[in-house]
C-alpha cells in the first residue's frame, strides 16, 4: 500500500500530507511575503508571532529584534548559525531607550511553555536567491523562520538516491546560504531511508531517527514516518530546539550537534529517574547505559542542561575512570 501511494502521489506531497497531518499549515511558497527572494524569513508571520509571543513587548521593540535577526551578517555560516541559535534558545536582547532612559529588553523568539502560541508551517518549492537561484523540495517555518530544509530524491529515479540528496543540501547551503543562517538541522530522503543531519554534518553523520516515542523493539523497521512523526511532532521539536542541539569548537572549526534518537529519549529517562529518586526514593537514580561511541559524553551535557533548568542551582560531580577522559 505505502509503495503505491509512493507512486501515485511522490515523495514530495507524501511529505506534506505527513507534515500537515502533525498540525502544521501549509502555505504556498508563492503567498509567503517576504521583501524580495534573497530574504528567507516570512517577515509578516516573524513580526505577528512575535507580537503574539511577547505581548508586553512594543512595536518599536520587536521591530528592532527583527533587524537584528536579518543582519546576521559577519562570518562564517557556522558562526552566523550559532548566532541565530543563540536567539532562538535565549531570545533577542535589544537595547533602546524609555521614557529618556537607555534599557535592554529580551523578546522571545519561540514560546517554549505554551506550544499553541507558535506557528507551525509547511510549504514547498520555496525559492530563495543567493550566488544561484535555487528551491529547495519542503521548508518548515516556525513563526517565520525557516528552521528546517527537507531534501528528497525518487528511489524510483536511477541515480537518485540519499547521497545525492545530501550532495543537493550541502550545494544549497553554498549556493543560498542566507537559508542556512536560521536553519535547525535538515532532513534527507529517497523513500527508502530517511536522515537527519546539522550545517556541518557529514554524510556519515547524517542518522535515521528509529522511534517515536522511545520505544526501542521496532527500532530496525525505522522509515520516513517514524522519523517526521519523531522530530517534527510540536512539542518534541521545540524541545530539540530548546535542549538537544549545541556547538561544538574544536581545533578552529565549529561543529553543529543534534542529540541522536537513543539520547533523546534516554537523557529524558534519566532526568525523571533522577527527581524520583531526590522527591520519594533512595536518591539513588540508576546507570546510564550506551554502547561505546554512542555519544555519552554528549549525553552527559544534554543531561545537565537539562537538570540545570530543573533543578534550582545544582551541583554536578563528574568521574572518570581514564587519564584521556579528562580531556
Amino acid at each position: 500500500m505505502a509503495d503505491i501511494k509512493f507512486l501515485e502521489e511522490g515523495l514530495e506531497n507524501v511529505f506534506l500530507k505527513e507534515i500537515q497531518g502533525l498540525g502544521y499549515r501549509f502555505i504556498p511558497s508563492q503567498e509567503i511575503v517576504r521583501s524580495n527572494y534573497k530574504m528567507p524569513i516570512a517577515e509578516e508571520i516573524l513580526k505577528d508571532s512575535l507580537v503574539q509571543i511577547n505581548p508586553s513587548v512594543s512595536l518599536d521593540v520587536i521591530e528592532r529584534a527583527i533587524y537584528q535577526i536579518q543582519h546576521i551578517d559577519a562570518g562564517l555560516l557556522e558562526s552566523r548559525n550559532e548566532r541565530f541559535f543563540n536567539y532562538l534558545q535565549n531570545g533577542v536582547e535589544v537595547s533602546h531607550y524609555e521614557q529618556g532612559k537607555q534599557k535592554t529588553t529580551r523578546v522571545h523568539l519561540v514560546d517554549y511553555e505554551n506550544i499553541d502560541r507558535n506557528d507551525f508551517i509547511v510549504t514547498n518549492q520555496f525559492t530563495v536567491i543567493g550566488k544561484e537561484q535555487k528551491r529547495p523540495d519542503i521548508v518548515l517555518f516556525l513563526n517565520g523562520l525557516p528552521i528546517v530544509v527537507i531534501e528528497l530524491k525518487s528511489a524510483s529515479t536511477i541515480h537518485a538516491d540519499i547521497a545525492s540528496a545530501y550532495r543537493q543540501i550541502k550545494n544549497y547551503q553554498h549556493d543560498i546560504e542566507e537559508l542556512f543562517v536560521y536553519n535547525a538541522f535538515n532532513i534527507i530522503s529517497d523513500y527508502t531511508y530517511t536522515k537527519v543531519g546539522t550545517i556541518t554534518s557529514n554524510e556519515a553523520w547524517y542518522k535515521e531517527w528509529k522511534t517515536t516515542d522511545g520505544d526501542y523493539e521496532s527500532t530496525r523497521f525505522a522509515d520516513y514516518s517514524t522519523l517526521l512523526e519523531g522530530i517534527l511532532q510540536k512539542d518534541r521539536l521545540l524541545d530539540i530546539l530548546k535542549n538537544f542541539i549545541l556547538f561544538e569548537h574544536k581545533e578552529g572549526s565549529t561543529i553543529k550537534i543534534m542529540g541522536q534518537y537513543h539520547q533523546y529519549f534516554a537523557v529524558h529517562k534519566a532526568v525523571q529517574s533522577t527527581l524520583q529518586a531526590m522527591d520519594n526514593g533512595d536518591g539513588r537514580g540508576g546507570v546510564f547505559w550506551h554502547t561505546q561511541g554512542s555519544g555519552k559524553s554528549l549525553s552527559m551535557v544534554f543531561y545537565t542542561h537539562l537538570m540545570t533548568r530543573t533543578l534550582d542551582q545544582p551541583t554536578f560531580v563528574v568521574l572518570t575512570d581514564r587519564n584521556d577522559l579528562d580531556d
